[in-house]
């Protein structure tokens, strides 16, 4: 019974196969029609379905992944960020020996390091994550 039930998953998978190389065909065939209409800023992808208000951009100020308030300029929204983290470690983290450093690749995200202060082996890690997004409004 059991070589029953893996000759028909054999099968199974070989028909799923060929309809996946089928789909891929017709996949390859419709991506050469979407990527000449593409326009858009650089990292960042537009949808057809999806229309934006020109010049509607807000700059979100994410901590923790969760959103905590919005500026209408990406320098002012620099600055917020700067000034929050820099409350937070004087508020909220008083028992860490902290850093508050700009990441390398983005120089919209910011990370608060730290370690215990108390601690006999210290390790510095990651206690909270920073980042700028950009929304802009629908149609």
């Amino acid at each position: 019974m059991l070589w029953g039930y893996l000759d028909t998953s054999v099968e199974i998978d070989k028909k799923e196969e060929k309809e996946e190389e089928e789909d891929g065909d017709e996949g390859e065939e419709r991506g050469d029609e979407g990527e000449e209409g593409e326009e858009g800023e650089e990292g960042e992808e537009e949808m057809p379905c999806i229309k934006h208000k020109p010049n509607t951009e807000k700059y979100v100020l994410m901590i923790a992944d969760d959103p905590h308030g919005y500026c209408n300029s990406l320098e002012d929204a620099r600055e917020m960020m700067w000034t929050v983290a820099r409350r937070i470690v004087a508020v909220y983290l008083p028992d860490y020996n902290t850093t508050i450093s700009q990441s390398n690749s983005k120089e919209d995200t910011l990370y608060v390091e730290g370690h215990r202060r108390m601690f006999f082996i210290a390790y510095n890690r990651i206690l909270i994550t920073m980042r700028i997004t950009c929304i802009k409004e629908f149609e």
